[in-house]
């Protein structure tokens, strides 16, 4: 039984916890990250930096404006899913235009469509239509996620209820 939980527990934090970095590609519908640095130290930075974000252009020239967040020390970070593939390209802002760590900073990636990619990314996002009472991916399919967790199982069971 252990063997099944620690298997279950690696495919959900590889499924959902799959970084970009040169390493690798960036697939669709994968999360793609990119650190920031500030050249800045504030005594609070999450009220001395009133706005931070990035807005990525998408392939056919959509654009997306997603908000960054702070990192802890001088470290900043923006979290995105792309839904095209195909060449995109990002601009951070940020309200303290005189931090060249953070504001007019500009890169592209290259996303690709993962065709051996899990099950789990290839109908798009998980998102909550309002007024349903379920979860759908992008295209509409409905998601289901079944999983049981023994959230006391550590402190109440014995060697014996997991086996």
């Amino acid at each position: 039984m252990r063997k099944l939980i620690a298997v279950i527990l690696g495919l959900l934090a590889f499924c959902m916890c799959s970084y970009a970095d040169s390493a690798n590609p960036i697939i669709l519908w994968h999360k793609y990250e990119i650190s920031f640095v500030s050249e800045k130290v504030y005594s609070n930075p999450l009220y001395d930096i009133a706005e931070f974000s990035v807005v990525f252009t998408s392939p056919t020239g959509r654009e997306k404006k997603v908000n960054g967040f702070w990192d802890g020390d001088r470290n900043w970070m923006v979290r995105f899913l792309p839904d095209e593939a195909g060449t995109w390209s990002w601009t951070s802002t940020c309200s303290d235009q005189q931090n060249p760590g953070l504001h007019a900073r500009s890169g592209t990636f290259s996303c690709s469509r993962g065709d051996d990619a899990p099950e789990i990314f290839k109908r798009g996002a998980i998102k909550h239509i309002p007024g349903k009472y379920y979860l759908t991916y992008d295209d509409g399919t409905p998601f289901f996620w079944m999983g049981c967790t023994a959230w006391n199982g550590a402190m109440k069971s014995s060697e014996k209820d997991w086996d």
